[in-house]
């Protein structure tokens, strides 16, 4: 199990979102909602009430607490779930909800 705990997930714009005492498996992932929500084991929410992702084109960056970068993905359109997945002890991040895995780099 990997401890994310102040783990940031950030735009372009500084919107960032900071992992709370969140744990994340091996291989699992997590979907970072922009919107109002209850979080979960698989979905944490930003309680945010307006867009954070840009519409025409953005980036998100994840990055660990010792303001490490972890990973980068280019964002095409606009979206309000970005997927961080686990894959063994390197993070990675994934727009729209799809299965990328990226090592660390």
């Amino acid at each position: 199990m990997n401890i994310v705990d102040g783990w940031t997930l950030a735009d372009e714009d500084g919107h960032a979102y900071t992992f709370d005492h969140y744990r994340l498996n091996g291989r699992a992932t997590v979907r970072v909602h922009t919107g109002i929500g209850r979080d979960s084991r698989t979905d944490v929410y930003q309680d945010r009430r307006t867009y954070v992702w840009d519409n025409h084109s953005d980036t998100a960056t994840l990055r660990n607490h010792r303001d490490r970068f972890l990973d980068r993905r280019g964002l095409l359109e606009a979206t309000t779930v970005i997927t961080v997945a686990m894959t063994g002890t390197a993070a990675a991040t994934a727009a729209r909800g799809t299965a990328t895995d990226l090592a660390r780099r």
